[in-house]
């Protein structure tokens, strides 16, 4: 069943993904739509499928929510630092060196959750004065063994930084270089397309035996309208009612 749902939906944040971490080995990523649509499941589904060596990678998870106060920007330089196994008082170049140390043996994943609750300004100073130079350390390694990886993903769960004021590459240009984060097309919902060409190929691990195109078409008008129009998050777990097992035996987050 988890085989299956990691097939569903998600094709063109996918593709943009697949495109850019083909071609380079460090990069930054937004992930981002609005509130139930499923970014920490297309998180996973890209590092599962796509990333090298990510069983072993070293995953460095800071949830914003935590900073209580956007006007205090030594709160998200707290975080940071917590995050890499430093202590209180770690300078900005100490948690750089910390992160660059890892990346040259290991693959790193650094995970922003719920970026969409940092101010502009301060996702601002995040990537000028974190990613920036971590991104130039991390290359000088890179050119010498592309064995490892470095990304970062910033999740969105409320779909406002896209629209922000910061400078996010779309699309794979020559002359893009990582320090400048990826905005992935924004998640939508599931259309009825997608969901009748999916069940029609993953029917038999999804332990349900539709014998017409008329159930199918059933079951897809019932996940829609269970799911407000194909919302990823309620329809994920409209499957996985009509499939007889729990979503969140399917998606656990730690």
């Amino acid at each position: 069943m988890y085989r299956a749902l990691l097939k569903l939906g998600y094709q063109t944040q996918t593709g943009a993904f697949r495109q850019f971490i083909k071609a380079h080995s460090v990069a930054a990523f937004l992930i981002h739509g609005s509130l139930w649509y499923g970014q920490g499941w297309l998180l996973n589904r890209l590092v599962s499928k796509y990333v090298s060596n990510n069983v072993n990678a070293k995953r460095v998870v800071i949830n914003l929510t935590r900073i209580a106060r956007r006007s205090d920007v030594a709160a998200l330089w707290r975080e940071l630092s917590y995050g890499v196994g430093l202590g209180w008082g770690s300078s900005n170049s100490e948690i750089i060196e910390r992160v660059y140390k890892w990346s040259r043996t290991q693959t790193i994943l650094l995970i922003f959750d719920n970026v969409n609750h940092l101010s502009e300004a301060f996702l601002q100073e995040m990537i000028l004065k974190f990613w920036f130079p971590l991104v130039t350390k991390a290359r000088e390694t890179t050119r010498q063994t592309n064995q490892f990886q470095l990304f970062m993903f910033l999740v969105d769960n409320e779909g406002c930084v896209g629209s922000w004021n910061i400078s996010f590459a779309e699309q794979l240009n020559p002359d893009w270089e990582p320090d400048t984060p990826i905005k992935l097309p924004m998640i939508t919902e599931f259309s009825e397309n997608e969901l009748v060409t999916w069940i029609k190929y993953e029917a038999e691990e999804l332990l349900i035996d539709f014998a017409t195109e008329v159930e199918v078409d059933e079951a897809v008008r019932d996940i829609l309208q269970k799911s407000e129009n194909g919302i990823p998050e309620p329809a994920l777990q409209e499957i996985c009612r009509l499939s007889n097992c729990e979503w969140e035996q399917i998606w656990f987050k730690p």
